[in-house]
This record gives C-alpha cells, structure tokens and sequence, in this order.
C-alpha cells in the first residue's frame, strides 16, 4: 500500500528513500508535509522493523485525524493506546516528559519551541540527537541539536544554524553519511586490532627474547620493513573497506564508546599470545632444527624465523578485517586490499632470496618455505576457534 501513496506523495524520493535511513537503530524525527496518508503509511512501514525507532514531529497533521488514520491501519494493541493518549507538550513538565520520550512517537501540530525543548530533553538522556529542517523557524532546534541537517533548499538561517547542508534535499543523504561514518569507524578499529597484536608480538619477544638466548631476534632494518607494513601499507589496505548495510543494523554508539572494544581486547591478547609463542617455539624447540639447514650462525633458522614473523603479520591481517568465522567474507569488495597484500609478500619473497646481510636472509628451500607457511597460516584456525567459542557464548563480536 506504501508504494502505491508514495506514488502521490508530493516530496522527491521514493519507498527506499524513506525506508533505508531508518534501519540503524538511530531515531528519526520527520517533518511531514500536508498529506496525512503518507506518513501514516510510512511509520507503519518502519515500526515493523525491530531497530527502529521513528518519531514524526509535524506541524500539518492534527491529532484527531492521525488517529483516525491509525485506527485504519495494522497496529497492535499497545500501540493503538499509545496513539490514543493525546499528549500536549506544554501541559508537561521536563520531568514528566523525560519520563515519555521512550514511548512517544508523534507530536503534532508543534510549534518551533516543542522542537528545540524535545532536543534538549534528548540531550538530557545523553543521546545524540540530529534534527532536520529548511524554515527559519527551524533554526533554534538545528543549532542545539548535536547534529543539524539542513535542505539546500531552505532558507539561509537554517543553513548557516546546522552542521550539515543536504544538497540534494534526499533525506537518504543522511543514511548515506551515517553508513560510511561506521565504515570508516570500524576500519579504524580493524587496523588497530591489526597494529597493536603485531606490535605487541614483537614487543614480547624483543623482551623475552634475550633471555632465551636471542639477543636479536628481529634486526633494526628488519623492523623497519615490519613498521612500513604495519603503518603505511596496512592503513591503505584497511581504508577500502567496503561499506556493508548490516553496519546500519547495529544500535548507535554511545558518546563515551571506547575505541577500543571488548572483541578487539580479546583478538589483540589471544593472537599476540599465540603468534609470540609461535615464534619462541621456532627458535628453541630441538626438532624444528632438523627441517632447516644448520650452521654455526643459524642463518638459515634466522632467515625462516623473519619470513615466519612476516606471513604471521599477513595472515592475522585476514582475521583483523571481520569478526565473521569466514575470514574471507566481503574480501572481493576490497580489491584494494588484496593488491597490498599481494604485493607485500612478493616483496617479502624477494628479500627472503635477496636480502643479504642487509636483512640478514640467505634464502630458504622450497621445503622450508612450505613449512614457514604452514606454520604462519596456523594463526588462522587458531583465530576461527576464538570467534567460534566467542559465538557460542554469545559474547561481543563485533568491531
């Protein structure tokens, strides 16, 4: 029925225009035009969705007839009730309001004030509120809200008291930047998960490691090879993310959200736990000497032992970009991504074969290449029994 009002409704869009901003669990207030169908059809629409939360605040609709229409419409029981009780903004106080602004879903006829007071009251439960509106009497609400969002082709007033200007007056721009702001958010964090579990490795080893009788176990040049990957090509890599409409499933984040979560806490610990003793066990254990060549100098086990440390770093990069057991879940959406990773182990195997004294590699046999993979790709099993126990205790898992 939606689809067939909208047709006549006489606002630029269309059904997913209206429909996709409202699905990432942010409330939106609306300011209805003079048709009294539409905006019924669309919060019926909306409130079927289990994360959303739609607040329409018009100063066209009387009550009276929103009713009506509603009585017309599929509701629950609950929610008839609810559009029942006529509430008049001015006959509360803050305090009982306060105590309504969960449930309360529609004001109509409101004036300029009951907009900018009903933000303030937002604010009051530490939310982040944004407001939409293209008049001069919008103004006032825009410049308290967190966010304003102003029509590009509404007044200058409202304009210079947003934050935002939507150039094209699709009110979908909005879901747009919110769903990149959370991509790039959550790039952030994936290349932090990546950075620290690495650098937390090395920094492990670099201090048990002369106490086991490796004084260096990875060289000045070596590292500097390690950070370029670490910083620069690995920052590039996590930039393309692509931007996934599930991320607009999730609830909004609170103001004081840490940027670092429970989930990554638990991916940094446990993969530089396992990756440093991977890499203790490679230079102390007896039987891994037998499958590499010996001599005086250990050049060979020492050659094995950076490209291991290195393909280690490359694989836990797989895991860092999803939460999802599948670590190559969305990876052809990222060419980017796969262009650096690619082109940093080809590096990687040149300087495994050419590297020299410079980065103390001598080149390895194809038998002890296989094994050094095998034992870096270990990390990834590793890292699937992690997020699936994390699963199965229905534990934080997301970035």
């Amino acid at each position: 029925m939606f689809k067939e009002i909208l047709k006549e409704f006489p606002v630029k869009g269309s059904y997913d225009t209206y429909i996709e901003p409202f699905s990432g669990g942010y409330s939106v207030g609306l300011q209805t035009p003079d048709d009294l169908i539409a905006p019924i059809e669309i919060y019926n629409d909306l409130y079927s969705n289990v994360y959303s939360l739609f607040k329409v605040i018009s100063n066209s609709i009387l009550f009276e007839q929103f009713k009506i229409l509603c009585d017309c419409a599929y509701y629950s029981e609950e929610m008839r009730r609810e559009f029942k009780e006529k509430l008049e903004l001015n006959e509360l106080s803050d305090d009982l309001l306060l105590e309504k602004l969960d449930n309360l879903k529609v004001v109509s006829r409101a004036l300029p004030s009951d907009k900018t007071r009903l933000v303030k009251l937002y604010q009051k439960k530490d939310l982040i509120v944004g407001m939409t509106g293209d008049g001069v009497n919008d103004a006032p609400a825009l410049k308290n809200a967190d966010v304003g969002f102003s029509m590009g082709s509404g007044s200058e007033v409202s304009k210079e008291a947003s934050d935002i200007i939507i150039l094209d007056n699709n009110i979908l721009s909005i879901s747009k930047a919110i769903l990149y702001g959370r991509t790039i958010f959550k790039s952030i964090r994936k290349f932090i998960i990546y950075q620290l579990s690495v650098n937390a490795t090395a920094l492990i080893l670099s201090i048990i490691g002369p106490f086991i009788g490796v004084t260096t176990p990875i060289t000045i040049v070596q590292m500097l090879w390690l950070n370029m990957i670490m910083d620069t090509l690995s920052a590039l890599a996590f930039s393309y993310e692509p931007t996934l409409l599930e991320y607009m499933m999730e609830p909004p984040k609170k103001k004081n959200e840490k940027i670092i979560n429970s989930y990554m806490y638990n991916e940094i610990i446990i993969t530089a736990i396992y990756s440093s003793l991977l890499c203790i066990l490679f230079l102390k254990l007896p039987i891994v000497r037998e499958y590499f060549r010996t001599n005086n100098n250990n050049k060979y086990l020492m050659t094995a032992y950076f490209a291991m440390f290195i393909f280690i770093g490359i694989f836990n990069s797989f895991n860092a970009r999803t939460y999802r057991i599948n670590i190559f879940s969305n990876i052809l959406k990222n060419k980017i991504y796969l262009i650096i990773i690619s082109f940093i182990i080809i590096v990687q195997i040149y300087l495994i074969y050419f590297g020299g004294d410079l980065f103390r590699t001598y080149g390895l046999t194809a038998k002890e290449f296989l094994i050094i993979l095998l034992i870096s790709l270990s990390v990834w099993p590793v890292d699937g029994i992690r997020k699936l126990i994390l699963k199965k205790l229905n534990l934080e898992r997301n970035v």
